[in-house]
């Protein structure tokens, strides 16, 4: 990929998404853009196992959440986007959503890594790839554990 038109978007509740991004965008020399919920996700709103928290009641409808940044002004520049996010019941963060719905991926490479402390990748890369119309699903990785060698080595093998 290369870093004139490759562009890294993530979102991160817990800095383990943000951690594996900065790996790749250093490694790569990428622009990288944090999604930023207009409305943050506290402690509290994660709490998987709390039928009131925030995620929890997010979970029966899967929102687009408000975004403060879901446009990027330099969108059609990118022929490339790394997409990365967190798992969350076993699909990527609905968090990503007004994102996915508000660009056009038309003609787009797209390259997905999650972070999960559990669960597997599972099929949140096609799933997300569904919702970024357009876009053509090139490579797809689950990180359970932020290894550095790990994610070099995915991305030796991403091609365009």
């Amino acid at each position: 990929m290369n870093a004139n038109d490759t562009i890294l978007v993530y979102f991160s509740a817990t800095n383990r998404t943000k951690n594996v991004a900065n790996i790749i965008a250093q490694k790569l020399g990428v622009k990288s853009v944090s999604l930023e919920p207009k409305e943050p996700y506290t402690a509290a709103d994660l709490d998987y196992n709390n039928p009131k928290a925030r995620v929890y009641v997010e979970l029966q409808t899967r929102p687009n959440v408000a975004l403060k940044n879901a446009v990027l002004s330099d969108w059609q520049s990118y022929k490339n986007v790394i997409i990365g996010y967190p798992i969350w019941w076993y699909d990527y963060a609905w968090a990503m959503n007004e994102f996915l719905t508000s660009n056009d991926f038309t003609g787009k490479n797209i390259a997905v890594f999650a972070t999960s402390a559990s669960s597997g990748l599972g099929a949140s890369a096609e799933n997300l790839a569904k919702k970024a119309k357009g876009a053509k699903l090139i490579a797809k990785k689950g990180f359970e554990m932020i290894n550095e060698k790990q994610i070099y080595t995915w991305l030796d093998s991403v091609k365009e």
